[in-house]
């Protein structure tokens, strides 16, 4: 299973705290604006990780989505 992110709700958040990226988030901080744009479906480590760097729940920023295999 992976999530979804409300990438809206991880923006205000991370604005909000002063961040202008997360560190550990892969180059730079594309991985953290793929994040989001909600167009990156995120491990729930990743997930935690990110939650935990905004002080909230994942709930709070992520959905469930079901992983697809092709």
């Amino acid at each position: 299973m992976y999530l979804i992110a409300n990438g809206r709700a991880i923006r205000e958040r991370r604005k909000a705290a002063g961040l202008s990226q997360i560190a550990g988030f892969g180059e730079g901080n594309t991985a953290i604006c793929r994040i989001e744009r909600s167009k990156h479906k995120v491990h729930p480590f990743r997930a935690k990780a990110v939650a935990d760097v905004l002080g909230c729940s994942v709930d709070e920023l992520f959905e469930k989505t079901e992983k697809k295999i092709s």
